[in-house]
């Protein structure tokens, strides 16, 4: 009778599972669905594997059809087109879906079946430059703030020979995860949980030997030394309250510039005491969710092990598996992160894409305010020059400056190196563009400014093409 339970249990499962693939959320035309740029696939089935009718139009609206989830977790919309024997399927994150105002204001409309000659041959020269440096998975994604539009490239695997890199794959973004540390920081200014140019220690509640502001933790000017991360808010307090622990000299002055992943996360640390929540909870409010960015400090917490890379060394040996990166999950308690913030944030090149567009577009993104123009100016004011592996730049408050550089008049950026994972995130303050390239096992050569050259080749020929994408 126990057997019959269960055979029964596991058809009626198996029926609720087919019912739910397809969710007719859209059934009735109460939604629209309009594309993020005019490069957007519409394939025939809710997922990559499908075959592409042509792309969207940019600005057309078609009607919702209906929703379903492809294998990877990604919710995709079906609409009506009027070219096709067949509905399309579009992936909502390229797409969004917005209620009608009008009725009959989505109609079926055409999609574009034409290819653009432009990104192919731009991903002619990406597949060419990472054999060159013998990289396993690349993404690339590009922000024109001209109209707004959004292009996306992928090369190799996310896991060698098996998973295909996409446009979803999230990817430890190494160092540029402290540019989002300072973001956070700035929002947290606004918000008067913090001043990033108040003694620390008054957000621990103890006296240290210095004292040391948010803002020297993030120019590397704090004169802490390059400590072991302790782990817990305890330990660590303990350590920053050890005279040993700092360098002779003065907090902010910029002869004490020293590149430094600990002072980093002390700055994280800060953070989370001031505002008794973890950093990755206070931007996936303030930040993350209220533009579509699916990222996390923790890459434990992305839901289905498929859509994380692993992570390749540059002679092909694994660094990281995905059951290693599934395993890094939240400490919960504020403080004791500290490990943490200095390059664990997780994410793809069009979530980093995004976060820095809001800093090239002066704080807001989509027409939503997500900083004040002043906290991006400070975050961009230039502090002193400075030089690392053979290259001079400005420094920020995070981000780095430079002039006539990778095709752009003026750039900030950063990039990031570890277990494997490189990349670059940049954007063009005079034109608002944004670009943004990570790799998994590539060359870490680096060009004659210190920047590695596979994510250097590729800026340039992005800032460079920029307004010619899509054609």
């Amino acid at each position: 009778m126990n057997m019959i339970k269960k055979i029964t249990a596991v058809f009626i499962a198996a029926i609720f599972a087919v019912i739910s693939f397809v969710i007719p959320a859209c059934a009735e035309s109460r939604y629209y669905i309009k594309a993020l740029s005019a490069n957007v696939n519409v394939r025939s089935g809710p997922g990559t594997t499908y075959e592409i009718l042509g792309k969207a139009k940019y600005d057309a609206k078609y009607p919702c059809l209906g929703t379903a989830f492809s294998p990877d977790g990604i919710m995709w919309y079906k609409i009506g087109i009027d070219n096709s024997e067949e509905d399309g399927w579009i992936s909502s994150d390229y797409a969004h879906r917005f209620e009608r105002e009008i009725k009959g204001d989505a109609e079926p409309a055409m999609i574009d079946t034409s290819g653009s000659k432009v990104n192919e041959k731009i991903q002619t020269y990406l597949n060419s430059v990472a054999d060159d440096y013998n990289a396993i998975g690349m993404q690339v994604a590009v922000i024109r703030a001209s109209d707004g539009k959004i292009f996306n490239w992928n090369y190799g695997y996310a896991t060698r020979n098996t998973k295909p890199m996409t446009a979803n794959t999230k990817i430890r973004t190494a160092s540029i995860s402290k540019v989002a540390v300072a973001m956070c920081a700035l929002k947290m200014q606004e918000d008067g949980l913090v001043d990033l140019n108040t003694d620390i220690s008054e957000y621990w509640g103890r006296e240290f030997p210095k004292s040391i502001t948010l803002e020297n933790l993030f120019s590397h000017t704090s004169t802490l030394r390059y400590l072991a991360f302790k782990g817990t808010m305890k330990n660590t307090r303990n350590q920053l309250m050890d005279k040993n622990s700092y360098l002779d000299g003065t907090p902010g002055d910029p002869s004490m510039w020293s590149y430094n992943n600990y002072a980093i996360g002390v700055a994280g640390s800060t953070l989370e005491l001031a505002a008794d929540e973890t950093v990755d909870e206070y931007m996936k409010k303030n930040f993350f969710e209220p533009i579509g960015i699916d990222a996390s400090f923790y890459s434990g917490s992305f839901s289905g092990t498929p859509r994380i890379a692993t992570l390749y060394e540059a002679d092909g040996g694994i660094e990281r598996t995905v059951a290693e990166a599934k395993a890094i999950t939240d400490a919960k308690k504020p403080g004791n992160n500290v490990s943490i913030h200095a390059g664990s944030l997780t994410a793809s090149a069009k979530d980093i894409a995004k976060l820095f567009y809001i800093l090239s577009n002066d704080g807001e993104y989509g027409g939503k305010r997500i900083l004040s123009e002043e906290s991006v100016s400070a975050m961009e004011e230039h502090l002193f020059r400075t030089s690392e592996n053979g290259g001079k730049f400005t420094q920020c408050v995070a981000l780095r400056y430079v002039k006539k550089r990778y095709g752009a008049n003026e750039l900030y950026y950063h990039t990031g190196n570890a277990y494997g994972a490189i990349s670059m995130a940049s954007y063009n303050p005079e034109t608002g563009d944004v670009v943004v390239v990570m790799t998994t096992g590539a060359n870490p050569k680096r060009d004659k400014f210190g920047v590695y050259e596979i994510c250097s080749k590729i800026t340039r020929k992005m800032y460079n093409n920029i307004e010619k994408l899509g054609n």
